[in-house]
């Protein structure tokens, strides 16, 4: 249990804004009918650079809806020596209506799955895929500790209990 529990905080730190390589799909992700090819490859991409550890905390921002509103919590990771080597894969992508995708994904530290097949949600705003803050703030909520816009935010995804 007490590994169980580190190593959901330390993906959950990874996650954060941090993540994205490849986890055991090397292939493109799945797409749902209603998805087109260039749907998901933008989605993808936004998920994967989002959570890219080196990409800068501004770009980050522009990956992530209402992305200024979380500035603080994107720098203290982006500082943090346990989001190194954290990426996620994008697996699964389904249209979930105008402007809607959900997403399935999974984090991983240094290559190794720790939070797999985890769901969250893409939104197109203002003609660009984003990374949901439901999503992000779902990912901080494992952590334990998440900052007061999430407070206003719905989760997109119950926490696995498996």
């Amino acid at each position: 249990m007490v590994t169980r529990t580190v190593a959901l905080r330390t993906a959950a730190a990874c996650a954060l804004p941090l993540l994205l390589t490849s986890c055991g799909n090397d292939g493109p992700p799945a797409a749902s009918p209603g998805t087109s090819a260039a749907e998901v490859q933008a989605i993808t991409s936004t998920f994967e650079h989002f959570f890219d550890s080196s990409l800068p905390v501004d770009q980050k921002m522009a990956l992530l809806q209402n992305g200024q509103a979380f500035t603080e919590t994107l720098e203290h990771q982006a500082h943090s020596s346990i989001a190194g080597g954290a990426s996620a894969n994008v697996s699964q992508v389904d249209a979930d209506g105008p402007g809607r995708a959900s997403v399935t994904f999974t984090i991983k530290k240094h290559g190794i799955p720790l939070l797999p097949n985890r769901h969250g949600t893409a939104l197109q705003l203002d003609g660009t895929w984003k990374v949901a803050a439901a999503t992000f703030c779902d990912l901080l909520r494992i952590e334990g500790g998440v900052p007061a816009v999430c407070d206003a935010t719905p989760t997109t995804a119950p926490v696995p209990t498996s």
